[in-house]
């Protein structure tokens, strides 16, 4: 064979990776004696750094009797391509001159494996000016999230072009600067699909999935990184209809859009639909029988299609059977099936400890996560809401949050509402005020819970000092967040402030409705409670039992005893909401406030369920108001007999004050007789 021939035939093994091909050609060139000369050496070298060869590329650099710049490079590349950044560095200071590729080289390595302090120290040692090594450092700034000092290399770069344009607008739309990103798009003297792909991603990950689509649809040419971005993104927001047009019309479909257009039909439960594609699929990966595994709703198709999947399921096809068999309540298999895998990762611990955690048995989730053999703040958080979920909190505190390594917002936000639903609504407001001093950013279900634990505490001036936060931190606010305001605002009398969020609330849900109404409902102003279920009813909103609560209570301290009882009747025949022992009481107190004692008592009678002392309590306390002695005689011994303890002294009172009215009574009549 020629040098030519050998050279095409070296090249050819790096770029096919072909190591065996490539090492067959090495000894060809020791029989032709080629591989002592300095370009052979070279090419060989450069083979087998491309091979992943690290230590066959250095014995064959060892050989070069002559070494040149390009060998040296070549040796370099061969052991930063292998990620042996060790070996690499020796070699770097080995060397006696260091060009431009040289430090091109170490400079990306560096950047990334996230060094960015010694790719920055080698770039400002750069011999002349680099644009590859600028565009490198210009993506780990982005990457950082330092854009300022991308922005400073990108000025200082001369000739850009493409590539470092486009490097530079990506730094901005990783890090969400989307109006700058917005400005430099318009000052780009030429675009291609990677620019227009950038700001597209830019504006997927900030939640704007319109300003996306917007782009993507003035887009001269797609690619097909394009098309499964804007796929991909109606998929993670359950999008299914949008996601399956676009798929419709993708020109050419990979197995990426195939599996992101049967995710968002598995997030939005059509899982029939998913099946039909499933089966479409000119050639299903691991991803797709993932994906179909996933969507399956019944265990036994879960473990159906387990079973038939191909060579090659990973440890997430294991962890979506952990987590089927997690839903299903088989702990018993669950943790036969977690014995059998062959790998575990933080996932599959994590699901073993959240079923365990569902089926509330903390000793055994105890066990498990003591037999982790790497934690993950997941990992922790899932047994810090096992204690809460079994009302132990201050475990939950003690044996976990405070031992915990690393903390997330999630991490916070349940061990805040555990304490705020679990009795201590002040300790919660306690730490979530320690969380500033950790650097933790507050959101919409951290202010929601500091909120609500304001509102339990009448705390309402703290309340107020959370809500400037809110508005101060730019935190628009959801669904949650805005109930949990109006709710405050009402409790504390601030009835017209109260509306106006509720008003401002664009996302109302049954609970804003049922926040406002019972404002008004305990300010005892019942016509405008009545008004505001009117409307909630006009909107398209079903009122729930928490709705009807408050609009009899709302009745009751107003006596609107006609709209009381045909509300009361509407719960169940006209919306189908099951009546409460809280709807029967406010009906007994409102006939009991109308002198009805007897309509009151028959009432009691005909609860559907065992009536508790609260119910009896009503009607005792009214036979006081109306001075029925006989009727509160007879209602007191049913109180006392519920109430066998003896736990609270007002029956006694409440007889003992009827019993003193009916002597006054009696008194009086026989006054008037002695007179007579």
């Amino acid at each position: 064979m020629e040098r030519a021939s050998f050279e095409a035939l070296l090249g050819q093994c790096s770029k096919t990776k072909a190591l065996l091909r490539g090492r067959k050609a090495h000894e060809k060139l020791k029989a032709h004696g080629f591989h002592h000369e300095t370009y052979m050496g070279n090419l060989l070298v450069q083979m087998y750094g491309s091979c992943g060869a690290p230590q066959d590329a250095a014995l064959v650099f060892d050989s070069i009797a002559q070494r040149n710049v390009f060998s040296w490079n070549n040796l370099l590349a061969a052991y930063t391509h292998s990620w042996n950044l060790r070996e690499a560095d020796i070699i770097f200071r080995k060397m006696a001159q260091h060009s431009l590729v040289t430090y091109s080289t170490m400079i990306t390595v560096k950047a990334r494996a996230g060094s960015l302090e010694e790719s920055r120290d080698l770039f400002d040692h750069l011999p002349e000016s680099s644009l590859s090594s600028s565009t490198t450092m210009m993506i780990t700034y982005g990457k950082k999230g330092n854009t300022s000092d991308a922005k400073q290399i990108f000025h200082a770069t001369k000739n850009r072009d493409v590539v470092a344009w486009n490097a530079m607008l990506s730094a901005l739309t990783q890090n969400e600067e989307l109006e700058d990103a917005k400005l430099f798009l318009q000052r780009m003297p030429f675009y291609n699909v990677v620019t227009w792909t950038a700001i597209i991603s830019g504006y997927i990950y900030s939640g704007n999935i319109g300003h996306a689509k917007a782009y993507f649809d003035n887009m001269p040419e797609r690619s097909t990184i394009t098309w499964n971005l804007m796929i991909s993104a109606y998929a993670q927001c359950g999008d299914s209809c949008q996601c399956r047009r676009l798929f419709d019309k993708m020109p050419g479909r990979t197995a990426e859009s195939w599996n992101s257009a049967m995710q968002a039909l598995a997030k939005a439960g059509s899982v029939e639909e998913v099946a039909k594609m499933f089966e479409l699929m000119p050639e299903r990966d691991i991803v797709s029988w993932n994906v179909m595994l996933l969507a399956s709703k019944q265990l036994k198709n879960a473990e159906s299609l387990f079973a038939s999947m191909p060579p090659g399921r990973d440890v997430v096809s294991g962890n979506i059977m952990l987590g089927a068999y997690a839903k299903a309540g088989r702990m018993d298999l669950a943790d036969s099936f977690f014995a059998r895998m062959p790998q575990h990762s933080s996932v599959s611990w994590n699901e073993m400890i959240q079923a365990s955690a569902q089926l509330s048995d903390a000793s055994y989730s105890s066990l498990l996560f003591a037999m982790i053999p790497e934690r993950t703040v997941v990992t922790w958080t899932a047994l810090l809401c096992l204690y809460a979920q079994n009302r132990c909190v201050e475990d939950a505190r003690f044996f976990v949050f405070d031992k915990m390594p690393q903390r997330n917002l999630v991490t916070w936000n349940s061990m805040v509402a555990a304490y705020a639903q679990l009795g201590n609504p002040a300790e919660a407001l306690e730490l979530f005020k320690s969380m500033d001093l950790e650097g933790i950013t507050p959101n919409e279900i951290t202010f929601s819970t500091a909120i609500d634990a304001c509102t339990t505490l009448h705390w309402f001036e703290l309340g107020r000092i959370i809500h400037y936060d809110i508005v101060a931190a730019g935190v628009e606010p959801d669904a949650f967040l805005a109930t949990a305001l109006v709710s405050l605002y009402g409790r504390a009398g601030s009835l017209s402030t109260a509306r106006a969020l509720f008003e401002r609330n664009p996302n109302k849900v049954v609970g804003s409705w049922n926040a406002m109404i019972t404002s008004y409902a305990d300010n005892g102003l019942a016509g405008e409670a009545l008004e505001l279920f009117s409307a909630m009813q006009i909107h398209g909103v079903d009122p729930d039992h928490v709705t009807f609560k408050s609009v009899l209570s709302a009745c009751s301290h107003a006596g609107l005893l006609l709209h009381g009882v045909v509300n009361f009747g509407s719960i169940e025949m006209d919306f189908g909401v099951m009546r409460t022992g809280d709807h029967y009481e406010c009906v007994i107190d409102l006939l009991s406030r109308s002198g009805m004692l007897q309509q009151a008592e028959e009432l009691v009678a005909k609860m559907p369920f065992e009536p508790g002392c609260s119910a009896w309590r009503i009607l005792l306390a009214a036979c006081k108001s109306h001075g029925d002695a006989k009727r509160g005689e007879y209602l007191g011994k049913q109180v006392l007999e519920l109430d066998e303890d003896g736990s609270s002294a007002s029956p006694y009172i409440v007889l003992s004050s009827i019993h003193s009215q009916s002597a006054e009574v009696d008194r009086g009549l026989l006054e008037t007789c002695s007179c007579e």
